[in-house]
């Protein structure tokens, strides 16, 4: 089993280029990994919800034609709390999945 950590800088700009950076860089990193392989892959947009997130790394899959399967779901710990009438302040999200063989 190998381990591939890509992290990606997430600035301010919500222009269309910038949502585009997660494809454009875990594409290739999901290409590399081998059966068993990980990958961590995180967000910090505020406009970005998690079900988008997940269907972008969806997307990144069908893109690296690979099969992977979602370990783990992470989000804001305990000490970022968010209010239930601004959902904008949920805006740390993670994913830990695993490339998989059909």
């Amino acid at each position: 089993m190998n381990l591939l950590r890509v992290i990606t800088r997430n600035g301010k700009d919500k222009s269309v280029r910038n949502r585009h950076l997660i494809p454009e860089i875990n594409v290739p990193a999901t290409k590399k990994l081998s059966p068993e392989g990980l990958l961590s892959d995180f967000s910090r947009l505020a406009h970005i919800p998690a079900d988008l997130f997940q269907k972008v790394v969806s997307c990144v899959a069908a893109a690296a034609e690979r099969n992977v399967r979602i370990l783990q779901k992470t989000g804001q710990p305990h000490e970022y709390p968010v209010n239930i009438y601004f959902s904008e302040e949920r805006y740390l999200k993670g994913l830990f999945y695993e490339v998989i063989w059909p």
